[in-house]
Parts: structure tokens; C-alpha cells; sequence
């Protein structure tokens, strides 16, 4: 049974989905500008992690693993492509080749094979009560550390910005801020 506050924290989650899909398109309508594409893909991740997270709150138990799945690669996603976003705006591109890059794509796209397939193996979300580690926290592990690693490169290109675009670079802060502190 849903209660109302998970009826509301769905909505928020909807609600998420549907202001990040209008950010996209505003970026896609800048696609010229530097880290614009990054941003619009960026967007369309959190869109599928909000629709994700919503979905399962209301879907039946044998659908929830299709939504917690969709949920883990949207959020694996967003980790990969705030980092892309971030080193194009920064044009800092040079720090991280465009191998890594595509090597970083496996663990998104992995990790949500691995949740959708968990009942079969119980890897990424071991049974309650099991005394084993699991994969999910693997992935935890790569989502901070990406965003550990893009929130810096961020940091460091606000300090190298003319006095003129302090209030843009106050803006990426607190869009940078906002996921670590959502996760507290």
C-alpha cells in the first residue's frame, strides 16, 4: 500500500524529471556552446533517474526491479556526464582522454544489467539479512567518486574565471552542491 508520503516524494521525483527535461531542451537549443550537449544528455539522465525513482513507488512488486534498474542507470549516467559536462566547460579536456571516458560508460549501462538481473544472482542487492557485501555499493563508490572528481574541476575552473562570471559560477555551485546534499 502507498502511503501519502511516498505519493509525495514520487511527485517530487516526476516533478524532477519534467524540469530536467525542459533543461535539456534549453540546452539542446544551445548545443553550440561549449558543454551545452554534455549538459542536455546530462538532463535527459536525471530525467530517466526521476522517472525511475518515481515509477517504482507505484509499480507492482514483480515491476519494481525494471524501475529500480531504470533508477541505477539514470543515476550512473548523470555521475558520467556531469563529470563530460564539466571538463567541456571547463575546457579541460585534456585531463581526461577521450578513452577513459568511453570506459566509464560500462559501469552505468553494467550496473543496471546487474540490478535488473538481481533476483538471478543476488550481486548487486544481496537478500536482507545477508552478511555479504554487494555490487550496489560498488557503484555508490563510482558515483561519488565521479562526482567528487567533476565537482573539483569545477572548483578549480571558477577560481581561473574573470570577475564577470562569478554569479554563472555561483549557479554551478549550488547545482553542484545540491546532489551531495540531497544524499544526506
Amino acid at each position: 500500500m502507498t502511503t501519502n508520503i511516498e505519493i509525495i516524494l514520487s511527485s517530487i521525483q516526476f516533478l524532477g524529471a519534467f524540469i530536467a527535461t525542459f533543461i535539456a531542451w534549453l540546452a539542446w537549443q544551445r548545443r553550440n556552446q561549449p558543454g551545452s550537449l554534455p549538459l542536455a544528455l546530462l538532463m535527459l539522465a536525471v530525467t530517466v533517474w526521476g522517472i525511475g525513482a518515481g515509477s517504482k513507488t507505484f509499480a507492482l512488486s514483480q515491476r519494481q526491479i525494471f524501475w529500480q534498474a531504470l533508477e541505477i542507470l539514470g543515476a550512473g549516467l548523470s555521475a558520467t556526464l556531469y563529470l563530460v559536462f564539466i571538463v567541456e566547460y571547463a575546457r579541460q579536456e585534456k585531463l581526461i582522454r577521450r578513452k577513459i571516458i568511453h570506459f566509464l560508460w560500462l559501469v552505468p549501462v553494467g550496473s543496471a544489467l546487474l540490478a535488473y538481473t538481481n533476483p538471478q544472482h543476488f550481486l548487486f542487492w544481496p537478500p536482507v539479512g545477508a552478511p555479504r557485501l554487494s555490487l550496489f555499493l560498488a557503484f555508490l563508490f563510482y558515483y561519488y567518486a565521479l562526482r567528487l572528481l567533476a565537482t573539483t574541476l569545477l572548483a578549480r575552473a571558477i577560481l581561473r574565471l574573470p570577475a564577470g562570471s562569478h554569479a554563472q559560477a555561483w549557479v554551478f555551485t549550488l547545482g553542484a552542491v545540491m546532489p551531495w546534499l540531497s544524499n544526506i
